[in-house]
């Protein structure tokens, strides 16, 4: 695991990092944005934050819903979940989770702001496992140095007579060679 300095160099400035440990008895949240990392605790244990956002994503998923039911409970999520980081979000560029439990399938970007606007209409978010888990993907990407490479598939049965195709295949076969 990274260490906070490290987690520091791993995060861009501009990043508001939010990552959640959901305990028995309450949510923690360590947010780290521009340096700074503060810890918060807040007062929703798992029994009760996995029925929460399993009624959410339930009411998302049924297209009879009501509206005004899906933004309140959106709102009050939100407001549980980001209001901790309310004065930060105006300030970050992007906000990166790193869910636990019940949180892993929730999707931040659908939470509702004190404004009322959906997180996604405020700021781009992004979810990551760990700290340490991102670090060493973005180190993997950095460190691969071959070239990317293309992998396609297509239906063998197009329509069309066997000469079509064949007068498309030489054509094809022809621009390959300009390249």
């Amino acid at each position: 695991p990274l260490d906070v300095a490290a987690a520091r160099e791993v995060i861009e400035g501009d990043t508001l990092l939010a990552s959640y440990c959901v305990g028995r008895e309450a949510t923690y949240l360590l947010a780290l944005h521009r340096g700074r990392l503060e810890a918060h605790t807040i007062a929703i244990g798992r029994t009760a934050l996995a029925g929460r956002v399993r009624e959410y994503r339930s009411l998302m998923a049924d297209p009879g819903s009501a509206p005004a039911e899906l933004r309140e409970l959106g709102r009050e999520l939100g407001s549980l979940l980001l209001g901790p980081l309310q004065p930060r979000l105006g300030k970050a560029k992007r906000l990166m989770v790193c869910p636990d439990g019940p949180l892993n399938v929730l999707p931040f970007a659908a939470l509702v702001l004190p404004d009322g606007a959906w997180l996604a209409e405020r700021l781009p978010s992004f979810q990551a496992l760990s700290v340490t888990v991102f670090a060493q993907d973005r180190q993997r990407r950095r460190a691969r140095t071959e070239q990317p490479t293309v992998v396609a598939f297509g239906d063998p049965r197009y329509p069309g007579t066997d000469a079509e195709w064949q007068r498309a295949a030489s054509w094809a076969a022809v621009r390959a060679g300009e390249l």
